[in-house]
Protein backbone atom coordinates (compact mmCIF):
# COMPACT_ATOMS: atom_id res chain seq x y z
CA UNK A 1 0.00 0.00 0.00
CA UNK A 2 1.26 3.45 -0.88
CA UNK A 3 1.05 6.36 1.49
CA UNK A 4 -2.51 7.60 1.90
CA UNK A 5 -3.29 11.18 0.99
CA UNK A 6 -6.42 13.28 0.76
CA UNK A 7 -7.85 16.07 -1.34
CA UNK A 8 -10.56 18.55 -0.53
CA UNK A 9 -12.27 20.15 -3.53
CA UNK A 10 -14.89 22.89 -3.49
CA UNK A 11 -17.30 23.83 -6.27
CA UNK A 12 -15.49 24.11 -9.60
CA UNK A 13 -12.37 22.43 -8.14
CA UNK A 14 -14.32 19.15 -8.12
CA UNK A 15 -13.98 19.04 -11.92
CA UNK A 16 -10.45 17.61 -11.74
CA UNK A 17 -11.69 14.68 -9.61
CA UNK A 18 -14.64 13.75 -11.83
CA UNK A 19 -12.97 10.96 -13.86
CA UNK A 20 -11.78 9.17 -10.72
CA UNK A 21 -15.04 9.80 -8.88
CA UNK A 22 -17.00 8.37 -11.81
CA UNK A 23 -14.84 5.23 -11.93
CA UNK A 24 -15.23 4.69 -8.19
CA UNK A 25 -19.02 5.11 -8.36
CA UNK A 26 -19.25 2.56 -11.17
CA UNK A 27 -17.11 0.07 -9.22
CA UNK A 28 -19.02 0.49 -5.96
CA UNK A 29 -22.50 0.40 -7.48
CA UNK A 30 -21.67 -2.57 -9.72
CA UNK A 31 -21.74 -4.99 -6.77
CA UNK A 32 -24.79 -6.37 -5.00
CA UNK A 33 -27.31 -5.03 -4.10
CA UNK A 34 -27.13 -2.31 -6.79
CA UNK A 35 -25.89 -4.32 -9.81
CA UNK A 36 -25.48 -1.00 -11.63
CA UNK A 37 -23.73 -1.11 -15.00
CA UNK A 38 -23.17 2.57 -15.55
CA UNK A 39 -20.98 4.33 -18.03
CA UNK A 40 -18.20 6.78 -17.34
CA UNK A 41 -19.88 9.29 -19.65
CA UNK A 42 -23.11 9.18 -17.61
CA UNK A 43 -21.22 9.47 -14.33
CA UNK A 44 -19.20 12.44 -15.56
CA UNK A 45 -22.37 14.22 -16.70
CA UNK A 46 -24.02 13.48 -13.34
CA UNK A 47 -21.04 14.63 -11.29
CA UNK A 48 -20.60 17.80 -13.36
CA UNK A 49 -23.60 19.28 -11.54
CA UNK A 50 -21.59 19.41 -8.33
CA UNK A 51 -19.01 21.67 -10.00
CA UNK A 52 -21.71 24.25 -10.67
CA UNK A 53 -22.58 24.72 -7.00
CA UNK A 54 -19.97 26.71 -5.03
CA UNK A 55 -21.28 25.06 -1.83
CA UNK A 56 -20.44 21.55 -3.09
CA UNK A 57 -17.67 19.73 -1.26
CA UNK A 58 -15.86 16.59 -2.35
CA UNK A 59 -13.31 14.91 -0.12
CA UNK A 60 -11.26 12.05 -1.54
CA UNK A 61 -8.82 9.65 0.08
CA UNK A 62 -6.12 8.27 -2.21
CA UNK A 63 -3.72 5.34 -2.09
CA UNK A 64 -1.11 6.69 -4.47
CA UNK A 65 -3.12 7.67 -7.56
CA UNK A 66 -6.11 5.43 -6.71
CA UNK A 67 -9.20 7.04 -5.21
CA UNK A 68 -10.43 4.87 -2.32
CA UNK A 69 -13.15 6.93 -0.65
CA UNK A 70 -15.32 9.87 -1.61
CA UNK A 71 -17.47 12.02 0.62
CA UNK A 72 -19.93 14.62 -0.70
CA UNK A 73 -21.93 17.50 0.60
CA UNK A 74 -23.99 19.90 -1.44
CA UNK A 75 -26.55 22.40 -0.16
Amino acid sequence: MNQLSHKLALGAEIDELIPQLGQLRIAVFHDFPYLYEGSLEYEQDYLYGYTQNPLSIAFGVFDGQNLLVQLWESH
